[in-house]
């Protein structure tokens, strides 16, 4: 006896095979689209970078939005607008874009395109550190040594440091040297680690770290 409904399966496999093409394509489309728009920001083409990431950005891509957020908060592509830069990097931070999450932390911290609030900044940049910006992670270290938006606490602070300089970071690096090199809280002076910090940072062209050797 014949299967009446075999040709309907394989009908909806069909329909779900081409969705999953069609998804896969819009995704590929949309790569190579961030890609010819990185391109042509780097040869300072920004009207062209800007016309590949708007549409891409208008679909709720959080890379394209952060990016679109950079050219408004520059002036490159368009008028410069600290203001509708703060509401695209909202948009991709909302996705839990870290380099989103990172400037909403400067402008808080700045008060460009939105109300000014340390206490905020520190918060963003906490969130952005979470998921692994290790720019982030700096700040967060700068602001628990300096006491800004937070309670001061050099420990805590050297605690972040550390880790920033850990993950690679030439800023916290040179920090982590000065602390040996003074001595300063946990850090007993040591200019042999001193130094070894301050060849790391001076390997990624840090100046003030190459003064130091």
């Amino acid at each position: 006896m014949m299967q009446r409904y075999r040709p309907i399966k394989f009908k909806l496999l069909s329909c779900l095979l081409i969705g999953m093409l069609m998804i896969y394509g819009v995704k590929a489309l949309g790569a190579n689209a961030l890609d010819e728009g990185l391109a042509a920001y780097e040869k300072e083409d920004y009207q062209k970078a800007f016309g590949l990431w708007k549409p891409l950005a208008e679909q709720g891509n959080a890379e394209a939005q952060f990016n679109i957020g950079v050219m408004h908060d520059n002036g490159q592509g368009v008028k410069e607008d600290p203001v509708e830069a703060f509401e695209w990097y909202q948009m991709a931070a909302d996705q839990g874009y870290a380099k989103a999450l990172f400037n909403i932390g400067e402008a808080r911290r700045t008060g460009r395109g939105t109300q000014k609030s340390e206490t905020e900044a520190v918060k963003w940049y906490q969130r952005a550190a979470d998921k692994g910006y290790t720019k982030a992670t700096y700040a967060v270290g700068l602001s628990y040594l300096n006491g800004l938006g937070v309670e001061k606490n050099e420990s805590r602070g050297m605690e972040w440091l550390q880790k920033a300089a850990e993950e690679g970071y030439p800023e916290a690096e040179y920090l982590i040297g000065m602390a040996y090199m003074k001595g300063f809280r946990e850090y007993v002076k040591n200019e042999a680690k001193a130094i070894e910090w301050f060849r790391k940072a001076a390997g990624q062209g840090h100046l003030e770290s190459m003064y130091m050797l």
